[in-house]
């Protein structure tokens, strides 16, 4: 059985994924706080994550949380699909009143703000989530607008089957054997030398 994820899902449901929400209201098919809790499943049995304007949502802090599950729970290769207002490009169109609408520019940097679900609370930034992920051992990250939304961002990454630390990378830029077939006490050495 292939499992897909459409993590805060809201009322928006898919077909041949679990929907998993926080709000026991919209009905998903597992309630659980993405922020703190640990994913159901066992490591590297999931294929697919969709997470589409819900990471906006989410504070900075918790990141850390939840893109670590993603890492433990996704297949080598399996994908992350993540939509979000990109939060430069919806400054911009707030500060200049782009298109008369103001107010809907202010929305897409803070929320709704109907209700405590409605708010956001994370600027989100292609670059710095690109960096970001990759800390976190996804590679080959793509972005793209959303569809008609010049403001919105789709960003899809793969869970890197062998990442590579920053050690790692370290060690190749100066030319040095691989960390990991080095003994413990000269990694520390590379990453402190000046």
């Amino acid at each position: 059985m292939i499992l897909r994820l459409n993590i805060g899902c809201g009322a928006d449901k898919k077909e041949g994924y679990i929907n998993i929400d926080v709000n026991p209201e919209v009905s998903p098919d597992l309630i659980m706080d993405i922020k703190t809790d640990y994913f159901p499943y066992e490591a590297k049995s999931v294929q697919t994550i969709v997470m589409l304007h819900c990471l906006e949502h989410l504070e900075y802090h918790t990141w850390d949380h939840v893109f670590m599950e993603f890492n433990r729970i996704l297949k080598d290769n399996g994908g992350i699909i993540l939509a979000y207002p990109e939060f430069s490009t919806c400054a911009r169109y707030f500060l200049s009143n782009f298109a008369g609408k103001r107010h809907y520019w202010r929305s897409t940097l803070y929320g709704l703000q109907y209700n405590r679900a409605n708010y956001h609370v994370s600027p989100v930034d292609s670059n710095d989530l690109k960096e970001t992920l990759e800390s976190y051992g996804f590679y080959r990250i793509k972005f793209m607008a959303c569809e008609g939304q010049t403001h919105d961002t789709v960003m899809v990454a793969f869970k890197d089957p062998s990442p590579i630390n920053r050690e790692q990378q370290i060690a190749q830029s100066l030319g040095l054997p691989n960390p990991k077939s080095l003994p413990g006490e000269f990694v520390p050495a590379i990453v402190n030398a000046k």
